[in-house]
């Protein structure tokens, strides 16, 4: 049920919460009418909502989090139960005697905010995407860089293109880089001279080589084909 609580002066000049919606700024003050002797209520946005603005269409969930985002309250869960902790509860309200003791469970013991959830499911997230980043290695055990050094033709500076490959994190690019890789051995830059063209491994890696548009060198035999061919026309 909802409760008498006071305001202080210093509510108006805040310079953190005058920064959000005015309704937002509401939603806080009727936070406190609904807030138990200890600063506490259940995180339950439609009830917050019909009971704190009534009559005003306002994203109350967003409005929660931005005054999370600047202090003023906690959301957190404990129990299996959402609840919100209004911050500096004690230093601003003076609770009636008679007031029951709060029954939610409070925001210690090592409970979890709702902020912090979020940022170890992201951190997950993170996890799980350089997961599909790495490809599984091939039988035999080579990793993504040696499935890369093994077809090069240039093998110059290993330990300088294992850094580069460490350091661009393409990974999961291998399929794609073994495809230019093919074509540019093919190349009429890489054929000429008998390969004294072909760049490092580590300046290939550096300068991102893999996305290069490639002129394949026409062999003697595919000319042939391609001159009896135009010829039978």
């Amino acid at each position: 049920m909802p409760r008498i609580r006071g305001i202080k002066p210093e509510f108006f000049f805040h310079e953190e919460l005058a920064s959000l919606d005015p309704l937002t700024r509401l939603l806080f003050v009727g936070l406190w009418c609904q807030a138990d002797r200890e600063g506490r209520l259940k995180d339950r946005v439609k009830t917050i909502k019909a009971t704190c603005l009534p009559f005003d269409n306002h994203n109350v969930d967003k409005a929660l989090d931005d005054l999370q985002r600047i202090g003023c309250v906690v959301r957190y869960s404990a129990n299996g139960e959402d609840l919100i902790q209004v911050a500096k509860w004690e230093k601003h309200q003076r609770p009636h005697h008679t007031e029951r003791q709060s029954v939610l469970e409070p925001l210690d013991n090592g409970l979890i905010t709702v902020r912090e959830q979020g940022e170890k499911e992201k951190e997950k997230e993170k996890e799980k995407e350089k997961e599909k980043e790495t490809p599984l290695p091939p039988k035999g055990g080579m990793s993504a860089f040696d499935q890369f050094w093994s077809p090069y033709p240039k093998k110059v500076g290993k330990l300088a293109a294992k850094r580069s490959w460490d350091r661009a994190r393409i990974n999961g690019k291998l399929p794609e880089i073994l495809m230019a890789l093919e074509s540019q051995k093919k190349s009429e830059a890489w054929a000429k001279d008998g390969g004294q063209y072909i760049p490092n491994p580590a300046t290939w890696l550096n300068q991102g080589r893999w996305l290069d548009e490639v002129r394949v060198v026409e062999t003697w035999d595919e000319k042939l084909l391609r001159e009896i061919g135009g010829k039978k026309r």
